[in-house]
This record gives C-alpha cells, structure tokens and sequence, in this order.
C-alpha cells in the first residue's frame, strides 16, 4: 500500500466515523427562519422573529405533545401567551411599561418593575421584580460559541402606589443565560419546594432549516 491510498483509507476512516451532517452555528440572521434550541429531555424551543423588532415569538414543544407559544420582548420578558394546548396557562404580563419601552437586557446591569401585574385565567395578582445581570463571558453551548451574561430575577411584594421605599429582596427564585450573539435568553434554573431545581442540558442549538 502507498502513503496516498494509506491517507486515503484514514480519510475514510474519519469520515466514516463522523456524524452525516454538522450544522453550523446558528446567528441572529438565522431568526427569520427561526433558531431551535433542544434540550437534553426533548423539550424543543424554537425561536422566530416578528414583524416587530423587539417582540420574538418563542414556541416550546415537550415530547408528550404538550407545547406553548409566547411572545417576548428582546427574546426574554414575557408579554403573553399567543396559544398552547389544553393545560397550559393562558394569559399576559403587565410590567408598568409598553413591550416597546422595556429595557434591552445587557451585562452588569439591574432592572427593577415595583408593580408586575400577571393577568390569566386565574385570579390577577401583582409583584415586585428585581432582575440582575451579571458580566458577559464566554460560553459553548452544544459546541457552538457565544458571548452570554447570566439574568437572575427575584420576586417580592409590590411597591405601594406612589411608593419607591427599599423592599426586602428574597433569594432568587429563576436564572436565565442571555445569548448575546442570538438576542434571546434560555433557562439555566429555577426554584421549586424541593430547592433549586437546573434545567436540561442544551443538546442542540441549530437554524430551522
């Protein structure tokens, strides 16, 4: 055998052994036709932009079937629920603000909503939202890189009218990890009685072909 058909069988060795395809990584262009990211437990997020620029709309789909569709501000606030299957929480957000005059998400920065009015199928309720964003780092997610800062929020009673005394801040209560280079954040964890509770690992994280 000669060095060339040597090279030749290694090649075809390798290329026998890699996957059948490699997406490359997704970028902010790639939300027209939507960017999906996969879970490790099958949950599927995929998310679109809209015709307006600061609204994304986001849709999750769970293996049993089950799926919701948000719309969000910057790919994290959540405005409301566009549609979802029977069970889940129907219903929309009201941070004092319109949609349009939130604050963009960006690192070492804190954002603070005295009065957040949750309107679904239940009772209204109000609390007070503290969210806290750390600095950007570099993070691979599924192999593929990105520049991200990670959002902590912190619920607590609501500010009385007029008021802006300093409230007592609890522990956070749910974390998310900001894309920079996308323009959406995903979960990292939240709490639940049984303490801290992370979220699956990310498997994939592709343009929707």
């Amino acid at each position: 055998m000669t060095l060339s058909s040597k090279f030749l069988g290694l090649l075809a060795m390798a290329l026998a052994a890699a996957p059948a395809w490699a997406a490359p990584c997704p970028s902010a262009a790639d939300l027209v036709a939507g960017i999906r990211v996969t879970r490790a437990d099958g949950v599927a997020t995929t998310v679109r932009a809209t015709a307006d620029p600061v609204v994304l709309r986001v849709r999750t789909d769970r293996p049993d079937g089950g799926h919701v569709t948000q719309a969000m501000a910057w790919g994290f606030f959540d405005l409301e629920t566009l549609e979802g299957s029977a069970g889940e929480a129907q219903g929309s957000i009201d941070y004092g603000v319109i949609g349009s005059k939130l604050p963009h998400p960006s690192p070492e920065s804190r954002f603070t909503f005295p009065r957040v009015r949750y309107l679904g199928e239940g009772e209204p309720f109000e609390v007070r939202e503290v969210y806290e964003m750390g600095p950007w780092e570099n993070v691979t997610l599924a192999g593929c890189p990105f520049r991200a800062f990670e959002i902590t929020q912190t619920q607590d009673d609501p500010v009385a009218d007029g008021g802006d005394e300093p409230v007592e801040e609890g522990e956070p209560a749910r974390a998310w990890l900001y894309l920079m280079d996308l323009g959406f954040a995903v979960d990292l964890w939240r709490t639940s009685p049984e303490g801290r509770a992370p979220a699956a690992d990310i498997a994939a994280i592709e343009a929707v072909p």
